[in-house]
């Protein structure tokens, strides 16, 4: 039988959701505008908003790991994501999707 999620848990998940989207909307304005632009009325840049975003995203990946929500975010996992990466971006490459340069 399936296990309902908690109130505690559905709002840590629809709060990762929710960074999730933020990231996604700050890596937008970057490819659009540019990492070092600042949006009018903006102190900070593109790069330093997505920063600031990513570190919330983290804080509730967190939060769901210490409280045994999710499994464990380990290094060596977080690591092995940039060969794959690379490798992708050459596959891509080698399509013809200059769209990424």
């Amino acid at each position: 039988m399936k296990k309902e999620n908690t109130g505690w848990e559905n709002f840590l998940l629809l709060s990762l959701m929710e960074e999730c989207a933020e990231v996604a909307q700050r890596c937008s304005k970057a490819i659009k505008f540019g990492l070092q632009e600042k949006q009018r009325n903006q102190d900070l840049t593109n790069n330093e908003r997505l920063v600031d975003e990513l570190e919330d995203l983290y804080g509730v990946a967190l939060v769901l790991q210490d409280e045994a929500i999710i499994n464990t975010v380990t290094l060596e996992r977080i690591l092995a994501k940039k060969p794959r990466l690379k490798k992708y971006f050459k596959y891509s490459q080698s399509r013809d999707k200059k769209d990424l340069e």
